[in-house]
């Protein structure tokens, strides 16, 4: 099959200005909200229909699907909104109101922010991917969903710590294949350490 329809949409640029924008969204597990309204408008913006998945009515996950023609494999594209710290987190990094997590910017050619590599870079490039393959025209033979999910760092209620902004797993990824937002495969964009691994997990 030729890509080449949609390979020639993608544009580095397209990918850095999505990541610094989603990265500069402060969206720490608990408050994905802002983020997940961002990706929503984007897609729409893009001519896709995304839907809400939420468990959480503030905490809602995002996906698209590109429908294919039929008789091939289904593949989900995933990747999460939520980002390291929260700004309390004093037991976690001596100062989690420290630059480096509550945004992002460029210096030189290099796109530096905690909340960008963990896990808005990632999203970036497959919701420009989901774009490229959707407004190329190009038909699949199976679906492609774009997913943008809340709750995949875990930070589960205990002590103090209670209440829906400290739910993790449940809300995002489990709640959306409970709900029927389901594959054949699976991408999981998510730090590796530069390498492609067999399994990943995510919310």
């Amino acid at each position: 099959m030729d890509l080449s329809p949609a390979l020639s949409r993608i544009e580095a640029e397209e990918v850095v200005d999505l990541a610094l924008a989603l990265g500069n969204i402060d969206s720490p597990t608990g408050a994905e909200g802002a983020a997940a309204e961002y990706v929503f408008d984007w897609l729409t913006e893009q001519g896709l229909s995304p839907r809400r998945h939420a468990l959480v009515a503030d905490r809602f996950s995002v996906s698209a699907a590109i429908e294919g023609r039929g008789g091939g494999y289904g593949l989900i594209l995933n990747g999460h909104l939520d980002t390291t710290l929260r700004p309390d987190a004093v037991w976690s990094a001596k100062d989690p109101l420290d630059r480096l997590y509550r945004g992002a910017r460029l210096e030189d050619d290099l796109i530096v922010g905690d909340g960008v590599v963990n896990d808005k870079g990632p999203v970036a490039a497959c919701l420009v991917a989901a774009k490229a393959i959707h407004q190329s025209g190009i038909e699949l033979p199976g679906d492609i969903i774009v997913t943008a999910v809340a709750g995949e760092i875990g930070r589960e209620p205990v002590d103090e710590f209670e209440g829906t902004d400290y739910l993790s797993k449940d809300l995002g990824t489990r709640f959306m294949v409970t709900h029927g937002v389901v594959a054949d495969f699976a991408l999981v964009a998510e730090g590796t350490g530069f390498g492609i691994v067999w399994a990943e997990p995510s919310a």
